[in-house]
């Protein structure tokens, strides 16, 4: 599998400054919510044996580092500003094959 880290702090369109340390875990769900069968006995076990994190790295101009130095220096914090995602959850039955929800998402979509 490949895909992007949907998180509030990964759409983020900016760079981070250098030095920003960040901590992401990543965390597997119940067996149940990814796997669904028929029967009632089914013992299944989903292993992860390889994972890697690609990160995007650039080297930007000297002049806009040492910009960024002095604005730091004289006390304006790094401001990171991000859209807050917030997800809805909805319960239909088994029965329908198809479902239509109005007003699923308001304002921008995610992502």
């Amino acid at each position: 599998m490949y895909g992007r880290i949907h998180s509030d702090i990964c759409n983020v369109p900016l760079y981070l400054l250098p030095g920003v340390k960040i901590q992401i875990k990543l965390r597997k769900t119940r067996t149940a919510f990814f796997f669904t069968s028929n029967k009632a006995d089914s013992k299944v076990t989903f292993k992860i044996e390889e994972n890697q994190l690609f990160v995007k790295r650039i080297c930007p101009n000297p002049a806009i580092l040492a910009a960024h130095n002095e604005t730091l220096i004289k006390g304006f914090p790094a401001t990171y500003y991000f859209t807050r995602v917030e997800l809805k959850t909805f319960t239909f039955s088994s029965g329908p094959q198809t479902l239509s929800i109005d007003n699923a998402v308001l304002g921008p979509l995610p992502k």
